[in-house]
């Protein structure tokens, strides 16, 4: 079998073809791959902020509990102190209850 000048040509420029579309097509491939890895990485920046705002969120309004039990604690023991107080102008209650109050408070 004799291969012609042509039939090397025509191979030559088909498998040049294919090269050239492959290599597009694996170039496509790798872009469509590091699109998709970047869009993951947003998505994942995107779900690790939103998680961060809602753990401080609910930490903050926990806070804000805390602090409100304090005050109202604070206040209650407040009137508490003077009701000791007055107990012990009435001769109910020793300064020693006076002072645990206050302790207390």
């Amino acid at each position: 079998m004799v291969i012609s000048h042509t039939q090397y040509e025509a191979t030559e420029n088909l498998s040049w073809e294919v090269g050239i579309w492959g290599k597009l097509r694996g170039n496509d491939r790798a872009f469509q791959a590091s699109f998709l890895q970047t869009a993951a990485a947003h998505q994942a920046v995107k779900t690790e902020l939103i998680s961060e705002f809602a753990s401080s969120y609910y930490l903050l309004l926990a806070l804000d509990e805390q602090k409100r039990i304090t005050e109202e604690t604070i206040s209650t023991r407040e009137s508490s102190l003077e009701t000791t107080k007055s107990l012990k102008e009435a001769g109910i209650v020793t300064e020693v209850g006076v002072k645990q109050t206050e302790a207390q408070l």
